[in-house]
């Protein structure tokens, strides 16, 4: 599976990469802003967005907006409270590893390595 990861943490990106790709075999392509996140998205060929509520240049809503229009499931990562985000799978930063599997799972869908 191709994972677009958006977020302007280095040192989580790599871990959330690191994770996914050695227990999933998935192929995950980071960016650290919104604008480009939303062209990628846009050229198609993959198969779950998760983002940082808060990243540079704009912020997830319009990352949520563009991945809900190309019909990709998305979900959000973010150290905000789920009350702050709306209504969209959340995962809380700080996560333990387990629970990053079990949400990229939960998105995807069931009989997806994670």
């Amino acid at each position: 599976m191709r994972i677009l990861l958006v977020d302007d943490d280095v040192m989580l990106s790599d871990l959330v990469v690191l994770v996914l790709q050695k227990n999933g075999g998935h192929e995950v392509e980071v960016l650290a802003s919104a604008d480009p996140a939303i062209e990628r998205i846009t050229e198609g060929d993959l198969h779950l967005v998760l983002t940082d509520w808060c990243v540079p240049g704009g912020g997830g809503q319009k990352i949520v907006d563009s991945a809900e229009s190309a019909g990709l499931p998305v979900g959000i990562i973010t150290g905000l409270s789920e009350n702050e985000v709306p209504d969209f799978p959340v995962l809380q930063k700080p996560f333990r590893l387990g629970a990053l599997q079990q949400f990229v799972t939960m998105l995807l869908g069931p009989g997806v390595a994670v």
